[in-house]
């Protein structure tokens, strides 16, 4: 039973981090995009880093 249970347990935490490193890396790829995105368009760069921190 206690085998059943770690088991269990380390499936839980091994998924959760995968989910967790997932979404770490889709945001990084969200925040490259739009610091591509914002260096091609005509603002202050107080203007930009108003926007990345929203």
């Amino acid at each position: 039973m206690t085998k059943h249970k770690v088991a269990v347990a380390t499936k839980y935490i091994e998924n959760n981090y995968k989910v967790q490193m997932k979404n770490l890396q889709e945001r990084k790829e969200r925040r490259i995009l739009l610091e591509k995105k914002l260096a091609d368009a005509y603002m202050s760069e107080e203007d930009q880093n108003n926007l990345i921190k929203f």
